[in-house]
């Protein structure tokens, strides 16, 4: 690892409602020198109050994504494109969503990401071992074996009625993808992510050299939580895993974290985390979260 890498980290938003709260965080890491690229969603409007500056950027490339869809992986590499194309030598690029904050102070991160870049350590949540059997949540065939529609896996789609019976249809008569196993093993993990810049560079470039890889995941179900986990075990990076990628949430009996309140934030800070989510702030709020986490470090 050369020692002299820049400090300066990329953070890539994906966002589509909230854009105070997406523009507080946005400045806040603005001024440490950091650059973000942010990804409005294509069917959002508020791309016109996301505030931009020599630090911020929009992503141009939007796209309209589609829960437990492909279109989630075209959105994060549209950023991530966009934040390479820069040609900076970024330490670490951070994938996070319009309603993570920071879990640290800037110097407690600092201290964290200079050791692990040290020890080239990737921030990314990754099953240890292949997961190539099982219909359920302990398995992947559900959604690799199976070729998906991507009008069926739209929730809004008048068509995703029938997702759960394709699926069935597939499991019981046994008819499986021809090409899937020629892309095993695959893996999974949270989707939300802190890569060195030199790892990203080389899933891009292992994506760019293997095409037919990267259309394969257009017609899986939920990509967006074994994409980057898959093309990284490829590459020499899967060694330098912390198992982990450092976001604290609570899960409340939910698909989906649950929105953290003010009595919940001495636990985000206690976390060791870098990122937490998820917050709905009101505006004016997160300015007064990153004050008092700033505070309690």
């Amino acid at each position: 690892m050369e020692n002299a890498v820049s400090h300066t980290d990329c953070y890539l938003i994906l966002c589509h409602n909230r854009p105070w709260q997406v523009n507080a965080i946005s400045a806040y890491l603005a001024a440490q020198g950091h650059d973000v690229f942010i990804h409005v969603d294509a069917s959002s409007a508020i791309d016109s109050e996301i505030n931009t500056s020599d630090h911020v950027h929009l992503v141009n490339e939007r796209v309209a994504v589609k829960w437990g869809s492909f279109y989630m992986i075209a959105a994060e590499m549209a950023c991530v494109r966009a934040a390479l194309a820069t040609e900076k030598k970024y330490r670490y690029i951070h994938l996070i969503s319009g309603q993570c904050l920071p879990a640290a102070s800037y110097s407690k991160t600092e201290e964290i990401l200079n050791q692990a870049y040290a020890e080239n350590k990737q921030f990314i949540n990754c099953s240890p071992e292949p997961i190539t059997k099982g219909w359920g949540r302990k398995g992947l065939l559900y959604r690799i074996a199976v070729w998906y529609p991507q009008f069926m896996v739209d929730r809004t789609s008048k068509w995703h009625h029938v997702f759960r019976k394709w699926m069935k249809l597939w499991r019981f008569t046994g008819i499986r993808r021809w090409s899937w196993k020629k892309y095993a093993p695959f893996h999974a993990g949270s989707q939300w992510w802190s890569l060195t810049h030199e790892c990203l560079c080389d899933v891009v470039r292992y994506i760019d050299d293997h095409p037919d890889y990267y259309n394969f995941f257009r017609h899986t179900f939920c990509p967006d939580e074994m994409f980057f986990q898959t093309t990284i075990k490829k590459l020499p990076y899967c060694e330098n895993f912390a198992g982990h990628n450092m976001r604290f949430m609570i899960w409340r009996r939910s698909m989906s974290p649950a929105d953290l309140v003010p009595d919940e934030w001495p636990q985000v800070w206690a976390s060791g985390c870098l990122f937490s989510r998820k917050f709905a702030m009101e505006p004016g709020e997160t300015e007064r979260y990153l004050e008092a986490m700033n505070q309690a470090f």
